[in-house]
């Protein structure tokens, strides 16, 4: 079966423990930890000499750690060297093999005098007809003598090495088709995550001439590693992003390799997934800041969560806590680097899978049911059968259980006294009854006149159902085969303010009426007919659920729309989720723009609405913009070259008196630009209105900040009536040009010069990171 999760928790939390984080393990236990003063990076163990050792990657260099005693970890070497973030060890034949990102070669230890001994001889080898400095990872294969060097400064892809002579590695062959940013290697064949390009497999029996004998991509397309099972028939992957998976892939056919299932963090949104290893039919990875996982993939087709350890207290997106987890030291204990926790040594219960499976069919035709939604009643279990009506999940506890079937136009059904037992497979087949449907209909008309609204649309969601009607001519909608529920609804027409309610229907239910009031409203819950042009190579206005992504310790996309409104959508520039910079704006700009609006019949119409702005990173100052522009039809104007906000959502109104001629024809446009040299962009817009500039609701702070006299000749006052660490002001012209930059104000009034031409400018007023904005009139 290639089945994807709904949820893709593959276990129950009955039994669990907590650390001292306050998160939650399962069948494991810390045995030791060594703290380290600078962060970690990959750790990997040794058996050598009866003893067992960790071998880690610190930043300021190498470090072996004597874990035979676990509650007692003990230093026993350090070799200093450059400082990285990226460090790789390996152990083979008494020695130990480090590479890094910072420079020097390949760091060489001769182990041999371990333990009575901590003074052990080194050497660094930089290549000889392939020089090289800088390694991104490495590994070996020690049956074959063989170290595979890969991501060089001189060499993307591989450099294989022969070190039968321990000290003395001479060179074999390349590969360099791509970057390898990790790999495995066993015997004839190379398998390596090449990040976008996706996992090969390649045949290195000759290593001069390496051939490609299978690719794919993986599910995020980011294949950060992977690693094969003893027998070579499946191998298991990680994506390096937020939300990534963990992927199992049958490998019988080279020339048809298959997904066979895959897997998120189940405990926490957004984590990264980093190093998988699998033994003996359990895949064992590190998850950054959510800690280790233990799954159980005797059966690929059905991966179940059945451990896990948490080494850091937080949680969620970003690249902090378990860089590396090695499983393989003969004790059976795990070996953990933290990249700020250190060193852990764990104790793992392996334990396996009590497994749930079956079809769903319709009955009375054997019909296949697909998206049929499972439920271990009292458990984190929710599953979405395939389109061949198939399930498969499991636990990690045993129990009776109650199971939940249930699909929109069907009724419902619960399976009593389900028992599942650890190491075995119980097989639940049902068959589901087709429910009657319905004729439901309504009206939607305009509120006052109940005048019909053409073209308005009604949706109805639950979990089963996503419908969209249009209303007609008459305002009317209708559908005959309508099932009951309890429905999210959600109206709306453009030039009317939406509306969302919550209702359980039945065939009983009376006709569904709405009435909207007139007025131009949108958040954007539904599709109203925006339009998105520009010249921006990547991270284009789109609308959906916003998807948070991260850079440092900030959110530079949202990962939720702004409060207050229907839905939960809102426009976003760019909305893939992933790291900070796989779809933010790149390269131009990216504009989005309001379907006409007439505002003849409002008396001051202002503009009010909520927006995301985040601009970082890059290797200067950021210099982009987030810029507010209205057209009447025939005149373009900009209100306002708005500032970043500060991992939220930001409310503004802005009046258009004196700016524009109110038309018949307005339209609202947003443009963000990303300009040379290139920085991190992000921009958002929800909750649009048009209101009466006279009723614009103001925190108290807009109400008390006042600019006079406005009209003035260029001199006037700005008043902040309230303490601030951070008050300064920009002032730009109506084309967006900034004429004013960071004039600094003081708490109480501040006289201003602006010696410019008459017109009308923006004033931007920040008041510790919180923006108000003001027209200034100069005659």
């Amino acid at each position: 079966m290639n089945i994807f999760k709904f949820l893709v928790a593959s276990v129950f939390l009955v039994g669990a423990s907590l650390t001292s984080f306050g998160q939650i393990t399962l069948n494991t236990n810390q045995l030791g930890h060594l703290p380290y003063s600078l962060n970690l990076s990959e750790v990997r163990g040794a058996f050598h000499n009866g003893r067992e050792y960790a071998l880690v990657g610190v930043n300021n260099g190498f470090s072996i750690v004597d874990v035979q005693d676990p509650a007692n970890p003990t230093e026993v070497f350090f070799e200093p060297g450059a400082s990285s973030i990226w460090r790789d060890p390996f152990y083979h034949n008494g020695h130990a093999y480090c590479v890094t990102e910072g420079g020097g070669g390949l760091l060489i230890v001769d182990m041999s005098p371990l333990p009575g001994n901590t003074n052990l001889n080194t050497t660094l080898y930089t290549g000889t007809n392939i020089p090289w400095s800088s390694a991104h990872n490495m590994f070996i294969d020690t049956d074959n003598d063989k170290a595979y060097i890969f991501g060089t400064d001189n060499i993307d892809g591989a450099i294989i090495l022969d070190i039968s002579n321990p000290m003395a590695p001479t060179e074999l062959g390349i590969w360099n088709t791509h970057y390898i940013h990790d790999g495995f290697v066993r015997g004839d064949t190379l398998w390596a995550a090449c990040l976008e390009a996706g996992t090969f497999v390649i045949d290195v029996s000759t290593p001069s001439n390496p051939v490609v004998l299978a690719n794919w991509d993986t599910p995020s397309e980011f294949a950060h590693n992977v690693w094969p099972s003893d027998d070579n028939a499946f191998c298991y992957t990680t994506d390096e992003v937020e939300s990534g998976f963990v992927a199992a892939y049958d490998m019988s056919d080279l020339q048809n390799v298959v997904e066979t299932d895959k897997v998120r963090h189940p405990l926490s949104e957004n984590v990264i997934p980093h190093n998988a290893h699998f033994m003996n039919d359990y895949v064992i990875t590190s998850h950054y800041r959510d800690g280790l996982t233990i799954h159980d993939v005797s059966d690929p087709s059905n991966i179940v969560l059945t451990g896990y350890f948490d080494s850091s207290p937080l949680s969620g997106g970003g690249f902090n806590g378990s860089w590396g987890a090695w499983p393989y030291l003969p004790s059976g204990n795990i070996l953990i680097a933290d990249i700020e926790e250190g060193l852990f040594v764990i104790g793992p219960t392996y334990t396996r899978a009590a497994r749930l499976e079956g079809t769903v069919t319709e009955f009375g035709t054997g019909t296949p049911l697909n998206d049929v939604q499972v439920d271990v009643v009292g458990t984190t279990l929710n599953e979405l059968t395939s389109i061949f009506g198939n399930y498969a999940t499991g636990t990690a506890t045993a129990g009776t259980y109650q199971v939940t079937f249930q699909k929109g136009g069907y009724l419902s059904q619960t399976i009593s006294n389900v028992e599942l037992v650890n190491g075995q497979v119980e097989v639940l087949d049902v068959q589901l009854v087709p429910e009657i449907p319905f004729t439901v209909s309504g009206l939607v008309a305009e509120e006052g006149t109940s005048t019909p609204i053409e073209g308005a649309t009604v949706r109805f969601v639950n979990d089963f159902f996503d419908i969209d009607f249009t209303s007609d001519i008459d305002g009317t909608y209708l559908d005959n085969t309508f099932f009951a529920g309890e429905y999210d609804i959600t109206v709306a027409a453009w030039g009317y303010v939406s509306q969302c309610t919550t209702i359980v229907i039945t065939e009983n239910t009376p006709v569904i009426d709405f009435d909207l009031m007139k007025g131009y409203y949108d958040d954007f819950a539904l599709d109203q007919g925006w339009t998105v042009t520009g010249s921006a190579s990547a991270g284009v206005w789109e609308r959906g659920e916003p998807i948070e992504t991260t850079f440092d310790i900030s959110i530079s996309n949202p990962g939720e729309d702004a409060e207050g409104d229907c839905g939960t959508e809102a426009y976003i520039t760019g909305n893939d989720g992933g790291g900070a910079g796989n779809d933010d704006v790149d390269d131009g700009v990216t504009i989005l723009r309001s379907p006409i609006m007439d505002l003849t019949t409002y008396n001051s119409p202002a503009f009010s609405f909520y927006y995301w702005f985040f601009n970082a990173g890059g290797s200067s100052a950021p210099n982009d913009s987030y810029l507010v522009k209205v057209s009447n039809g025939s005149t373009s104007v900009t209100l306002a070259s708005l500032p970043t906000t500060n991992n939220s959502w930001t409310d503004i109104s802005i009046a258009l008196d004196d700016v524009i001629d109110v038309t018949d024809q307005m339209t609202f446009t947003v443009e963000v630009q990303d300009l040379d040299p290139g920085h991190l962009v992000e921009g958002g817009l929800d909750l649009f209105r048009v209101v009466e500039a006279t009723g614009v609701a103001e925190s108290e702070t807009e109400q008390q900040i006042s600019v006079f006299p406005n009209p003035n000749s260029g001199t006037f006052n700005v008043v902040i009536p309230m303490d601030c660490k951070r008050c300064n002001m920009k002032i730009y012209d109506l084309s967006g040009a900034l004429v004013q930059n960071n004039l600094q104000l003081n708490p109480g009034a501040n006289q201003v010069e602006l010696k410019r031409a008459s017109g009308v400018y923006i004033c931007e007023i920040n008041i510790d990171g919180e923006p108000h904005v003001n027209r200034l009139l100069i005659h």
